[in-house]
């Protein structure tokens, strides 16, 4: 569910017109969660299957330190790649080197 979630937050800066100035950015961090919420989950599945896990209290404790882990490591990961600030239209530019406000 959260993934959904993720995907359609991500996909409604791509459909709204004209396009929100910070919309990359938006569709970026969206994007980026729902694919950790996948990994987590991925994860979370492998250990579960593969740990011999008797009681439910064990298999919540393998998926909560799982899911601390990876937006852990995602958190550091999305921070250090996300896509540059938008830079201002060339002909802003050259109008406020001619002394026009923009």
């Amino acid at each position: 569910m959260v993934n959904f979630a993720c995907i359609v937050a991500a996909i409604v800066p791509l459909l709204r017109s004209p396009r929100p100035a910070n919309w990359r950015l938006t569709h970026y961090y969206f994007i980026s969660w729902s694919y950790v919420s996948l990994i987590s989950a991925a994860a979370t599945e492998i250990m579960v299957r593969l740990l011999p896990l008797t009681t439910r209290g064990q298999v919540g404790l393998v998926a909560l330190a799982l899911s601390i882990m990876t937006m852990t490591v995602a958190y550091v990961l999305i921070g250090k790649y996300r896509p540059p600030a938008e830079a201002p239209p060339v002909s802003a530019k050259f109008a406020e080197q001619n002394g026009v406000a923009s």
